[in-house]
């Protein structure tokens, strides 16, 4: 579905849309319908909208916007439970009311949403296409597999023996499965091809936005894990390995054969270098420069990137000696 398309022309039903219950519920059954999504300062009676903020501003906008269905903070009825008496609209509160707002909107985009094939674009006959794929204009699809409900943007180019899990969207002009970057310089110091044999795996629910390079394994695969998220021209070298949920933001880089665990941020613009291991749920910074293995739980800041209390100790060291 374009981006631009809005859900006008169609009417949901609230209740069959929530995966989550409610902690509280205000008027439950006076609005059951609605028909858009829009800020909650921009909406109309028609909309859906969340408010995460839980202080007398917070209550405020809930009471002005024009919005009949409204997910608030559950915190927020906490402080202001009788107030709440005389407003009337439906209220629905969650400890995490935008994540709520987030869960029926994609489940609404995916009501709308069609599978197309786009005529343009070129497929292997061997390739294995599951069921409800979309596959953008001028894309070509090599001798692959793509699991069910994934999407394949426009101009991307998978390459042979990558393996597509379910739920996978790839955005435009990526280039998935392309050989990595290998030399070894023979005795006369000519640079020899190191050959990639290998392959890439991308599992379910991974989403890789417009520009990014994935490239093949030399040996083994390159695997990018469930759940992982990578930004507008995001690299990953040969024989890396990204775990489940991390989120690669713009331009970060990843070089060879480096090993990224599970929950790991990595900033606008970040580099990890070949074959460093970076442990669970760390938090790299933007431009920074990671050159060795990190243990879990921590964030680590410059180049060369170190703890964030590290680094801090350092500044304050060199202001000290060179004001």
């Amino acid at each position: 579905m374009k981006p631009d398309d809005n859900f006008s022309d169609r009417v949901f039903s609230l209740a069959e849309l929530l995966t989550d219950p409610p902690s509280v519920v205000i008027n439950q059954n006076k609005y059951t319908t609605f028909t858009n999504f829009l800020p909650i300062d921009q909406s109309d009676k028609n909309s859906i909208v969340f408010c995460s903020q839980i202080d007398r501003q917070g209550f405020d906008t809930i009471t002005n916007t024009n919005a009949n269905i409204v997910l608030a903070h559950v915190d927020l009825y906490n402080l202001f439970r009788k107030d709440f008496d005389d407003i009337h609209k439906t209220i629905l509160f969650y400890k995490n009311p935008k994540l709520a707002f987030i869960r029926i909107l994609n489940q609404c985009y995916a009501l709308k949403a069609e599978a197309v094939i786009d005529e343009s674009a070129k497929i292997h006959p061997a390739a294995k296409i599951a069921s409800n794929i979309s596959i953008g204009a001028f894309a070509v699809i090599g001798k692959c597999e793509i699991g069910v409900n994934s999407s394949i943007g426009a101009n991307t180019i998978i390459y042979d023996e990558t393996k597509i899990g379910e739920n996978v969207k790839i955005g435009s002009s990526c280039n998935i499965g392309s050989e990595g970057f290998g030399f070894v310089k023979d005795d006369r110091g000519n640079l020899i091809s190191f050959p990639h044999i290998g392959g890439v795996i991308i599992e379910d629910d991974v989403e890789i936005f417009p520009f990014c390079d994935v490239s093949r394994g030399s040996l083994t695969n390159t695997i990018i894990r469930k759940g992982a998220k990578l930004s507008f021209q995001v690299h990953i070298a040969h024989n890396c390995d990204i775990g489940k949920n991390c989120i690669l933001t713009a331009a970060a880089r990843v070089a060879g054969s480096a090993i990224i665990n599970e929950n790991c941020v990595l900033g606008n613009g970040s580099i990890v270098r070949d074959k460093v291991i970076v442990g669970k749920n760390v938090n790299i910074g933007a431009g920074a420069v990671v050159v060795k293995d990190i243990p879990d739980n921590v964030t680590i800041v410059g180049n060369p990137a170190e703890e964030i209390e590290q680094y801090k100790k350092m500044r304050r060291h060199f202001k000290k000696y060179f004001k």
